[in-house]
């Protein structure tokens, strides 16, 4: 929902308030409409997130990108700039899931070719990368060091900024409720997209001048995307300190402090432990004198049971004449 619907109206409201430049008006609503970029799982990892969720995300709509991004494209940039929407789709396929498809082929039946290539293949995915990118800037330098390339700058750091705070917040509505590593997840695939796909499209299908606001959106989206992961992903917690407050350093005590301190504790262990030994003496003295008097005077103890049952026997019977005199009156 969040690549192929939010981001579509995002671009759509940015390009209508900052009244964009019809040279590049066509190639900033393609990069709107292509699928989430490939370097989100690596932010991902870095910003503590849900990497696995990120790389599902991003798997589905590369795949779905094949018919989605066309139709996009068509709906909302075909009465500006034709576009051939099946020509696009087969462009997709050959870009994006043949190569997938290849590695996925030969990191399953050929192990030996993978290790051998494997240590080369991040230094030839930065070159192809940079000439993506290089090309259309440098062949359009002078309509960018103008002020219709300020006027491309700004829309494009405000869209992937707005995708990168919707995207988070929307995942932390109270209907949807989910996980902070699942939020950092959704904000960082939202706000990042294949925008080299998008200026290879655009030079094929728009012309080279609509790829260049593509190849502003690779380097704003790669600074934005992995600086919000690295923040999320240190622990570094900020101290706030109060203006007008004065933080002393801690003063180490002296040799003549500590004694005196260990004297005092001393002292008041002491007193503890004579207040406690007296305390003890005083309940045993009187527990004695209890076991004493109880054996040396059995009798008196004796005396008061009996007289008390007698005293309650005699209650007994006077309650029970009562009840009898009660019994036989007559009430007139």
């Amino acid at each position: 929902m969040a690549q192929y619907m939010l981001k579509p109206l995002l671009g759509v409201l940015i390009a209508r308030v900052f009244r964009m430049p019809s040279a590049f008006f066509a190639g900033f609503m393609l990069t709107c409409c292509v699928s989430g970029a490939q370097l989100s799982s690596y932010a991902s990892f870095l910003g503590k997130g849900d990497v696995a969720l990120s790389i599902l995300l991003t798997t589905y709509s590369t795949i779905s990108s094949v018919i989605v991004t066309p139709i996009l494209t068509g709906l909302l940039i075909g009465s500006v700039v034709p576009v051939n929407g099946i020509a696009m789709a087969k462009s997709i396929l050959q870009v994006v899931l043949l190569p997938v498809t290849l590695g996925l082929l030969l990191n399953t039946y050929a192990k030996p070719v993978v290790n051998v290539i494997q240590p080369v293949m991040p230094f030839v995915a930065m070159v192809c990368t940079s000439l993506c990118i290089g090309s259309p800037l440098a062949i359009n330098r002078t309509m960018l060091l103008s002020s219709q390339g300020f006027m491309l700058l700004l829309p494009i750091v405000t869209f992937h900024i707005a995708a990168f705070v919707v995207g988070y917040w929307v995942s932390k509505l109270p209907q949807l409720r989910q996980e902070e590593p699942v939020c950092r997840t959704i904000s960082v695939c939202t706000g990042m997209q294949s925008s080299t796909l998008a200026g290879l499209l655009a030079t094929q299908f728009l012309g080279i001048s609509q790829a260049v606001p593509a190849a502003c959106s690779v380097v704003v989206m790669a600074i934005f995307g992995l600086t919000l992961a690295s923040y999320w992903g240190s622990d570094v917690e900020a101290v706030s300190q109060v203006p007008g407050t004065v933080h002393k350093p801690p003063q180490t005590e002296s040799l003549r402090d500590v004694i005196k301190l260990n004297v005092c504790k001393t002292r008041r262990r002491c007193t503890f432990g004579a207040r406690n030994e007296k305390k003890f003496d005083y309940i045993n003295r009187v527990v004695k004198r209890f076991r004493f008097r109880s054996t040396m005077e059995p009798v008196g103890f004796i005396n008061i049971l009996v007289g008390a049952t007698k005293s309650s026997a005699t209650t007994c019977e006077k309650i029970q004449s009562h009840l009898d005199d009660h019994a036989n009156t007559r009430w007139y």
